[in-house]
């Protein structure tokens, strides 16, 4: 027997993905209407920090803001404590609303305003808080249809859920609601 002779590689255990974390059921995303209720409370503290340039180029859009802001920040509490099927209906309509009224401004431009038909200009704060919106709405849906298989793994919505969180909160924190 040769003393030198060369060693199996052990196996190495790859870490695996708890199965909660694989799966595509809603029970499985323990922390959904935590989240759910937190992208509301940071959509609508977006809403409140931009009421007030858009309240400066036209009194329209500035009360719209505060209106949705408040309707988000409050929502967003009342979701958390006391979910039902009418606030999750409720969560759908507004944040497809609110998304609809930002496409337009965004492509063909309000019927409205101080340039009526004028096409605003993509900013990232405004375009994280539409990716917001749909999200929201989405989860509303699978909240609605709870025997539904999630559209990915639990894991990846969690994850895609927090990074539009952050990425709200950075953007506001340094200040792109500003015109």
């Amino acid at each position: 027997m040769n003393a030198i002779a060369p060693r199996r590689p052990r196996a190495v255990a790859r870490p695996r993905l708890d199965s909660r974390l694989r799966s595509r059921s809603l029970a499985a995303y323990a922390d959904a209407r935590l989240h759910l209720a937190a992208l509301s409370l940071v959509v609508g503290t977006a809403h409140a920090v931009v009421a007030v340039p858009h309240y400066s180029e036209y009194w329209v859009f500035g009360s719209l803001f505060v209106a949705v802001a408040l309707f988000q920040l409050g929502w967003g509490i009342q979701v958390y404590r006391s979910p039902s099927a009418a606030l999750y209906a409720v969560g759908i309509v507004v944040s497809l609303a609110v998304a609809t009224a930002w496409l337009i401004s965004r492509t063909v431009g309000l019927p409205i305003g101080p340039e009526p038909g004028s096409a605003e200009v993509v900013g990232p704060l405004d375009a994280t808080c539409t990716a917001i919106e749909l999200a929201i709405a989405g989860m509303c849906l699978v909240f609605l249809r709870p025997e539904r298989r999630l559209a990915a793994p639990v894991w990846l919505v969690r994850s895609l859920v927090l990074a539009l969180m952050t990425a709200g909160l950075v953007l506001l924190v340094l200040g792109a609601g500003h015109h």
